[in-house]
């Protein structure tokens, strides 16, 4: 076939399973038995080599990388929505800058990031814009 690469090396079943376990299983297209059946393998050995320590760890990394890929494109819809005064999306935001400040030792203007309350973080994003986003008499 044209254009197919021929320096690959062959996939084996397992590496294709450790990308499909990656994968929510809503969006898989095929069981697990579907699966087995096409490889030529039991359903047991797919659960075995799916519950492996090496497999295992791949397939966390894989799944990591995955969803750090997705991360700018959901910060950016709840920064949208927290900025909108959405009482969750303020409190997973304010979470979420928490916790990667605890991990990479951020500072802001010098001092240590704190937690915040609803009323504090809603204060804080009225400032950003202008106005108070948790003030409905505007």
């Amino acid at each position: 076939m044209q254009g197919e690469r021929t320096d690959l090396p062959p996939r084996n079943w397992i590496e294709e399973m450790i990308e499909r376990e990656c994968i929510p299983q809503a969006a898989r297209n095929e069981t697990v038995e579907t699966f087995a059946k096409r490889n030529k393998i039991s359903v047991n050995t797919y659960w075995y080599q799916a519950r492996q320590p090496d497999n295992q760890k791949k397939i966390l990394e894989l799944s990591l990388n995955l969803a750090k890929r997705a991360i700018p494109d959901v910060l950016k819809i709840l920064v949208e929505n927290a900025t909108k005064g959405k009482e969750r999306s303020v409190e997973m935001y304010l979470d979420y800058i928490v916790k990667l400040a605890k991990n990479l030792d951020i500072k802001s203007d010098g001092k240590e990031i704190s937690t915040l309350n609803y009323e504090q973080a809603l204060a804080i994003i009225g400032a950003a814009k202008g106005s108070n986003p948790g003030d409905s008499t505007k």
